[in-house]
């Protein structure tokens, strides 16, 4: 549904003079403060002033506290990354050990392993002589 320009002109128009007399009609009535609201009204200002005053002093504050936790919070991570690099180079160390003494086992099984085929085929031979002997 469109609506025509007509009747978009129509309602501004309509609502126009609302709109330009409506400050004029506020202001007409006149506001009687006396002395005592007044006095109400800077004193209520001074308490705002006041407490807005200690609130940016906690704000301050609070601000400092979080500073030094985050100084103190990088200090501990750097430390920690200084032990956690010693640790990686001691781990490294200790896996290289581990691979030479891999290499030594891998070694010795196989000279047994040797060695028991060697005793295998000594007894073998000797168990086939001994059997052709007792015949």
């Amino acid at each position: 549904m469109r609506i025509s320009r007509r009747l978009i002109c129509l309602i501004l128009l309509s609502i126009l003079p609302g709109m330009i007399f409506w400050p004029a009609l506020s202001s007409a009535t006149p506001s009687v403060v006396n002395d005592q609201q007044k006095k109400a009204i800077v004193a209520d200002n001074a308490a705002l002033l006041a407490e807005n005053g200690s609130l940016r002093e906690t704000v301050s504050e609070d601000h400092a506290l979080a500073r030094q936790m985050i100084l103190s919070f990088n200090a501990a991570v750097s430390a920690d990354a200084a032990v956690i690099s010693q640790q990686q180079a001691i781990m490294s160390t200790l896996q290289e050990q581990l691979k030479v003494k891999d290499k030594i086992r891998d070694a010795d099984v196989k000279a047994e392993r040797a060695r028991g085929w060697v005793k295998a085929g000594v007894l073998g031979t000797l168990g086939l002589i001994i059997g052709l002997v007792s015949k």
